[in-house]
């Protein structure tokens, strides 16, 4: 009888020992989720960001091209000007 109570203490302590680290990791477990859950949000919002400083980059080149045409063709009528 007593290597019975012995052996059953021993099962619930392994039981309850099971339990912790069940929960334990239940914990890290939800932890990681959050982690991973502001990461997907921070990759969403440097997406965007991306997008828009690509069609930033995009209207600045497309403007850099208009003041080149606008100066060459200014530089072109000065040439003309003081050669009459």
């Amino acid at each position: 009888m007593t290597r019975e109570k012995e052996l059953r203490s021993s099962l619930e302590e392994s039981h309850l020992s099971l339990l912790q680290r069940v929960s334990d990791m239940e914990k890290i477990v939800e932890s990681g989720r959050g982690d991973v859950q502001t990461l997907a949000q921070d990759c969403q919002t440097l997406r965007r960001e991306a997008v828009l400083a690509r069609e930033e980059c995009e209207k600045a080149n497309r403007l850099k091209g208009q003041l080149e045409a606008i100066v060459t063709q200014l530089q072109e009528d000065a040439g003309t000007n003081y050669i009459s």
